[in-house]
């Protein structure tokens, strides 16, 4: 089975995250630098103590930078961020009390958390740590990003519709008459046409920013064949930007470096995972596969949709025959054949527990249920690959993942006993009596120097930062819930 298209997703989420919280300096050959927008030594400064959990400045300023706006419209935002904090590390101690820190799901889900932690750490020292963005990179980026083409274009999902109006341009119609034929109720001008830069262009759309950069103005492009069906493109006009102020200037080339910077880990971190795995030479065993594709099919599909694909027919192991009535007793089964390891039904099941609410297969037929199955089997392999190799190393043991691993098991812990504390029904009381048996310390000063020259935002608006891929999706870091806004 092939896994290229797995491949080609990126691995890991950085530059989103990066973007909000990194800062990019240069040497000599621009080599990235990764320096934090959050002073050094936040992580040495408490601000507040409750119980024998530590906030720091640290994790006090990136749960706030990243938590919800229902605080930010306030006076004394920061502050009230902060008893949010409060309460959830108080419900957290509650838990550990309880505890829900040995509990399986919560283990489980932490567990995933370091492993996706420590492959952040992988991707910084074998990709980032390789991309550099040198001067003759940026000075013809800066001259493709001065250049704006507009363009509109003819689509139709099936060629033979298009040789139509080939056939009709060819014979003297215009281009602009045989666009107008393609708008109505549902389709717009907007739809069908675009301004944008030819720098702009070619991160979108490289298969078109090479079509349209053989073109003239008012040329018409040959037929260009997509996924989705098959486009003429005319440029309708094309303009230089005029000579740029130096702030101007700065600002673009901070843009294009870390648009440079991201086009280039996307190409290495591609070629490392396809290296890592053709170096393990991962083969899925297809009688393996069809016994997971009937379990999966039952647990997820309708019956009725179950029953008419009758994917449980025929059901064979390598040891003969499979009861279709049992094929959860064929978890243990190899399901991915490696160089070095097998990878079982098993394996893959608690993998796909832990990602259960984020994952969806397709329905639209037995075909496209199995592609969609296939791609979620290479990447759980993937992860489990990734995660073991940043382990191995040792990366889950560096004092950022371990300083992130306690604030994420702090939050996992707190969620857990927030849930029974619901239950009960009575959150207000069982917080006063937590609040009676927990000391709370806030260091004021500390407080007060994060909270200078904070002013209320009345317009800030929510806004999820999340991790483009990953091995384990989350947000980008813990923060308050937004349920607390009905606490105020």
């Amino acid at each position: 089975m092939c896994f290229v298209q797995l491949l080609r997703q990126k691995f890991f989420f950085l530059l989103i995250v990066l973007s909000a919280f990194t800062g990019l300096a240069a040497d000599g050959n621009r080599r990235l630098e990764r320096t934090t927008v959050v002073p050094a030594g936040m992580d040495t400064i408490v601000v507040a103590r409750v119980g024998n959990l530590n906030i720091t400045a640290e994790e006090f300023l990136l749960s706030y930078e990243f938590g919800p706006a229902f605080v930010k419209k306030r006076d004394n935002a920061k502050a009230r961020h902060l008893d949010f904090m409060i309460y959830e590390k108080l419900m957290a101690l509650d838990g550990y009390s309880r505890g829900f820190a040995s509990d399986r799901q919560v283990a489980a889900t932490l567990k995933e958390v370091e492993g996706d932690l420590a492959t952040e750490e992988l991707y910084r020292d074998d990709v980032l740590s390789q991309v550099s963005v040198d001067s003759s990179e940026m000075v013809a980026a800066i001259a493709k990003e001065r250049v704006h083409l507009e363009m509109k274009w003819l689509f139709t999902p099936a060629r033979q519709a298009l040789d139509a109006h080939l056939k009709q341009l060819a014979q003297g119609v215009s281009f602009d008459a045989l666009f107008k034929t393609q708008l109505n109720d549902s389709v717009f001008a907007d739809n069908r046409s675009l301004e944008i830069t030819k720098f702009r262009l070619e991160e979108k759309n490289p298969t078109l920013a090479q079509v349209v950069d053989t073109l003239q103005y008012g040329a018409v492009s040959q037929v260009i064949e997509t996924p989705d069906g098959f486009y003429v493109v005319q440029i309708t006009n094309i303009w230089t930007n005029p000579v740029m102020t130096e702030t101007e200037r700065t600002k673009l080339e901070y843009d294009l470096e870390r648009a440079l910077i991201q086009r280039q880990a996307e190409a290495l971190s591609d070629r490392y995972v396809d290296t890592m795995m053709r170096e393990r030479n991962p083969l899925i065993v297809r009688r393996t596969f069809n016994t997971l594709r009937a379990m999966m099919g039952k647990m997820t599909l309708p019956r009725e949709k179950y029953n008419d694909w009758n994917l449980s027919k025929e059901l064979m192991s390598e040891a003969g025959p499979v009861d279709s009535a049992k094929v959860d007793d064929y978890r243990g089964t190899t399901l991915v054949r490696l160089n070095d390891q097998n990878f079982s039904i098993e394996e893959f099941w608690t993998w796909y527990q832990a990602r259960r609410p984020y994952i969806r297969f397709s329905t639209t037929s037995p075909q496209s249920f199995s592609a969609s199955l296939q791609q979620m089997v290479w990447r759980s392999m993937r992860d489990k690959l990734l995660i073991a190799r940043a382990l191995q190393r040792g990366l889950q043991n560096r004092r950022t993942v371990q300083r992130q691993k306690q604030w994420w098991e702090e939050k996992i812990v707190y969620a857990r006993a927030r849930d029974e504390i619901i239950k009960s029904k009575n959150m207000l009381h069982h917080l006063n009596k937590l609040k009676n048996q927990y000391p709370v310390e806030i260091n004021q000063a500390a407080l007060q120097a994060l909270d200078a020259g904070v002013e209320p935002e009345p317009n800030a608006f929510d806004m999820i930062i999340a991790k483009k891929g990953g091995t384990f999706p989350r947000p980008a870091f813990p923060t308050i819930d937004f349920d607390w806004k009905r606490w105020e």
